[in-house]
Formats: C-alpha cells, sequence, structure tokens
C-alpha cells in the first residue's frame, strides 16, 4: 500500500512540475536546440522544434559543392549563448539573440511554440 502511495505522489509530482513550464523558457530551449542543431550541422530533429524555412539554407545538400565548405566553417563560428529575450505582451512570440547567431523569432503555431524565422 505504502508503494502505491509514494507512486501516486511521484506521478502528481511530475504531472505538477510539467504543468509549471514557463513559455518563455520553453522559448529558451527551442532556440538553443535550433542553434546547436544548425552548428553541429545536424538537421535530424529540427522538424520537430523549427519551420523549414529557418534551417534548409543551413543544409549541405541545399548549398551547391563549391560553397558547402565555407558554409561548414561559419557554423563552426556560431556562438549559441543567448544574451537577450524579447517577448510581446501575451507570451506568444519571442525574439531570442545570441553572442553570434542570427535572431531567431520563435512564435506559438498550431504545432506549439516553434522558431519560425532566422535574420
Amino acid at each position: 500500500m505504502k508503494k502505491i502511495n509514494n507512486i501516486i505522489v511521484l506521478s502528481i509530482t511530475a504531472l505538477f512540475l510539467t504543468a509549471c513550464s514557463n513559455p518563455q523558457d520553453d522559448a529558451i530551449s527551442i532556440a538553443t536546440k535550433v542553434c546547436s542543431d544548425i552548428k553541429a550541422g545536424d538537421f535530424d530533429d529540427i522538424a520537430d522544434y523549427a519551420v523549414k524555412s529557418v534551417y534548409e539554407d543551413q543544409m549541405d545538400k541545399n548549398v551547391p559543392s563549391f560553397g558547402r565548405s565555407l558554409l561548414r566553417s561559419i557554423r563552426k563560428e556560431y556562438n549559441c549563448e543567448i544574451t537577450e529575450v524579447k517577448t510581446n505582451d501575451d507570451e506568444s512570440t519571442f525574439k531570442v539573440y545570441f553572442v553570434k547567431f542570427p535572431r531567431l523569432t520563435i512564435k506559438e503555431t498550431g504545432d506549439g511554440l516553434k522558431a519560425v524565422s532566422i535574420d
């Protein structure tokens, strides 16, 4: 009986902690994933948290062969440390700024928060 009570308490605690996530924290997490994946050239799961227009120009296969080494050199120089996050009043859009990476716009979409633009 005690084990069942412990399991119930742990389940409720886990549910409570996940329900407490903050939209800005979620946007920061998404922005960090997008930057890290682009820097690493890892595009396997990036569609889960970014629209295609954010990352398609960074993919080796979309760059002519003569420009691929330059693209890889640029990606190596990216610094994914976040310097600032700006949000609108209803916390549905976030502008995320990095030390050395283009600004990302994270926005609420039909699929949840996603990176929707890079500039």
